[in-house]
């Protein structure tokens, strides 16, 4: 995985699991099961076939294999792979779509001089 990939390292969460709740993380995170709730990163958000994501996302870019419905904002690309079904609202920078893709979404696309919000705009150094 690119991204913020920190030395191969990212999150993932597998098949038989379901989370409910936040994730927050600096580093890539793959959904292969369920998750119900909010998602920030600054990497990349793969979501793989035949998971499914239910919430908000903030990320750097997104691949979506599964199933996503939600509010979607994905500062760079966000790419539907052949597979995938989309619906809700998504805030992108650039979008890829595979043949085969579902895409019942609103969505609106910013250019690099209007980006997104910072990610972690609210935090704060000492």
């Amino acid at each position: 995985m690119k991204g913020n990939d920190h030395h191969g390292l990212y999150s993932r969460i597998e098949k038989s699991t379901l989370i409910k709740g936040s994730i927050k993380t600096r580093s890539d995170i793959r959904i292969d099961g369920n998750m119900e709730g909010d998602i920030e990163t600054k990497g990349k958000l793969i979501i793989g076939v035949g998971a499914t994501v239910k919430g908000n996302v903030l990320c750097a870019n997104a691949d979506i294999e599964g199933t996503f419905q939600g509010k979607l904002n994905a500062q760079e690309t966000l790419s539907l792979k052949s597979e995938s079904v989309v619906t809700g609202e998504v805030t992108i920078g650039k979008l890829v779509v595979a043949s085969g893709a579902t895409f019942n979404a609103k969505c609106s696309m910013v250019n690099s001089s209007d980006k997104i919000k910072a990610l972690y705009s609210s935090e704060k150094t000492a």
